[in-house]
């Protein structure tokens, strides 16, 4: 889950275009996911070490044991799975029969339309005729 509120932090900080919607994109996916009290293991690798050098009650052990093993497994499983696999299905090869059947359904809608178009020109262009003869519609 982390992972991936930093992959959108990344990501909504890219798309934006100047300076204040690149510090925006990228405060609220990462205040969020501090705020939440989630686990990231490259804000841990800052964090963890700082707490051991003032005295925390922690031994290297513990800290690589229960905490950045575990966290570094959830957001190699978070990135591959939710970020990737979810992008690789939007844009990517995962996603490809989807755009097939898609562009299928668009070019059929744009035929029907085509051809309502024409039928409502060809009305038009009849009423036209009469209304310019005179002649009740």
């Amino acid at each position: 889950m982390c992972n991936w509120m930093v992959s959108m932090a990344v990501f909504l900080s890219g798309a934006a275009n100047d300076l204040a919607g690149k510090m925006v994109g990228c405060w609220f996916p990462i205040s969020t996911f501090v705020g939440i009290g989630l686990e990231h293991s490259i804000a841990n690798l800052f964090v963890l070490p700082l707490a051991l050098m003032v005295g925390a009650p922690l031994t290297l052990g513990t800290v690589i044991t229960k905490n950045l093993i575990p966290v570094v497994i959830g957001n190699g499983i978070a990135g591959a799975l939710i970020v990737a696999a979810s992008y690789s299905y939007q844009f990517g090869r995962l996603g490809g029969l989807r755009r097939a059947v898609f562009k299928e359904k668009l070019a059929n809608m744009q035929k029907q339309l085509a051809k309502e178009r024409k039928e409502v020109e060809k009305k038009l262009e009849k009423d036209v005729t009469l209304a310019l003869n005179g002649l009740p519609l």
